[in-house]
């Protein structure tokens, strides 16, 4: 059952980003404070990856989440190699923010 709602989360995301379709592989790559899944897009001979991040209910605020975020980008401005959030693509999701929000009941 647990399985079933987090593989109901992860295809509302992908669809929500515009990933979900035959060409997008998801597998699991980690799971400890979040869960972390590959999220690869194959468009002809180019494959793209993105990192989908689930997070545990109450482990971290959305602000917080936010924070991170922007810290991350920050980075990413002045050089340093890090994983990058996209600022281009908004999720549909309340209030079209990127860190969305599920309520509890997964953990």
């Amino acid at each position: 059952m647990i399985l079933d709602a987090l593989n109901a989360l992860v295809a509302r995301a992908l669809a929500c980003w515009g990933l979900a379709g035959p060409k997008t592989d998801v597998s699991l790559v980690t799971r400890r404070e979040n869960l972390i899944y590959r999220v690869t897009v194959a468009d002809g001979d180019r494959r793209t990856d993105f990192a989908l991040r689930l997070h545990r209910p109450g482990l971290r605020t959305a602000l917080q989440l936010r924070s991170e975020l922007a810290w991350m980008q920050a980075m990413a401005e002045a050089g340093i190699p890090v994983p990058a959030p996209s600022l281009g693509a908004r999720c549909a999701g309340r209030g079209g923010g990127r860190v969305q929000l599920q309520p509890a009941g997964l953990d």
